[in-house]
């Protein structure tokens, strides 16, 4: 049965108790810094409450700690989960070099799999995110890992090279200047005043207007590991079995995706799009999910608002106050139903 939205959901009875910094081990011996929120008795915050809950994980390179991250960890503990926010590898906390996208199948699969062995894991994980935080979600569900039990994919890719990084092989310059962004808090730069300094004071968009960009003659040769990265997407430009890693292309390994239910979530005025598309029509004529979809007048992460760019649409337009209250609420009648259903 798939009457999800019509499920009986979790009521806000817990308080939060949070361990912070939990070095999650890899199949390499690289260790993931994770924070792993958990529901607390109420007549006493400092006591894990009793009893199996199932968990949700999110990945992210962002910092596992902004402000809006933490606030929808505390949403979804007070209802019943388990929550685990990891950084990704080479971000923040977490040991290793981050290197874009080719490391998530892997590490996407250990986290899922940790997290479904420990003793207060019901052993069924569900995954949310959006956009970097979707890709990681994928990315680990090719592997398909035996605890991921549900996914809510919010506008993230399908293939790199036709229509993300790339759209049938033309460079989306956003992820050069992505890579900009991500060396000034590139764990080692964050701790070297000089390298900080300089990269925080960089112009992506003048770096832009002055390619190509070269080995050794931007900011980027700061940070090596991401220059490579960086250099790589850019140089690439004819397809090449460099695209066909699990970690970029999902679509060549939707064979081999999780049969798991997937809400997959999409914005008209967004550059996944297409991706979002493709990634419903493939994946729903190939497993019994459900794969469900979900289409709005949105810009990039913006599926509360009524607007998009300078144009109003209407209070019809934001999943909240339409759909659910709002679109974390939405997310929790998703998982109520196929974690705890």
């Amino acid at each position: 049965m798939d009457d999800w939205r019509g499920a009986t959901e979790s009521a806000d009875e817990y308080g939060v108790l949070a361990a912070l910094e939990v070095m999650m081990p890899m199949r390499d011996g690289v260790r993931l810094a994770t924070d792993v929120y958990f529901p607390a008795r109420i007549d006493d915050p400092a006591g894990r409450a009793e009893g199996l809950f199932p968990v949700l994980l999110v990945r992210t390179p962002y910092n596992k700690r902004a402000d809006d991250t933490r606030m929808r960890a505390e949403y979804f503990t007070r209802r019943g989960y388990v929550v685990a926010i990891q950084d990704c590898r080479g971000r923040y906390r977490s040991e290793g070099t981050f290197a874009f996208l080719t490391q998530e199948p892997e590490d996407g699969y250990d986290a899922v799999e940790w997290l479904g062995a420990q003793p207060w894991s019901t052993g069924k994980v569900g995954m949310f995110g959006t956009s970097y935080l979707g890709w990681t979600q994928t990315a680990a569900a090719v592997l398909n890992p035996p605890s991921l039990a549900a996914l809510v994919v919010n506008q993230a890719g399908a293939n790199a090279y036709t229509s993300s990084v790339r759209q049938n092989g033309a460079m989306e310059l956003r992820f050069l200047a992505w890579a900009f962004m991500e060396a000034a808090t590139h764990p080692e730069v964050v701790v070297d005043p000089v390298r900080k300094a300089a990269l925080e004071n960089v112009s992506s968009l003048e770096w832009l207007r002055q390619l190509p960009l070269r080995p050794g003659l931007s900011p980027l040769a700061m940070v090596p590991s991401i220059e490579r990265w960086a250099l790589d997407l850019y140089t690439r430009g004819d397809y090449s079995e460099y695209w066909d890693h699990p970690g970029l292309n999902f679509a060549k390994f939707w064979d081999d995706h999780s049969d798991v239910p997937m809400l997959l979530c999409g914005a008209w005025y967004d550059s996944y799009t297409r991706a979002t598309l493709e990634n419903f029509a493939g994946l729903s004529e190939r497993k019994r999910g459900p794969v469900r979809l979900l289409m709005g007048p949105w810009t990039h992460g913006m599926v509360d608002v009524s607007y998009s760019g300078d144009v109003e649409l209407g209070p019809t337009a934001p999943v909240a106050g339409n759909l659910a209250e709002t679109f974390d609420h939405l997310h929790l009648r998703w998982f109520d139903h196929w974690l705890k259903g």
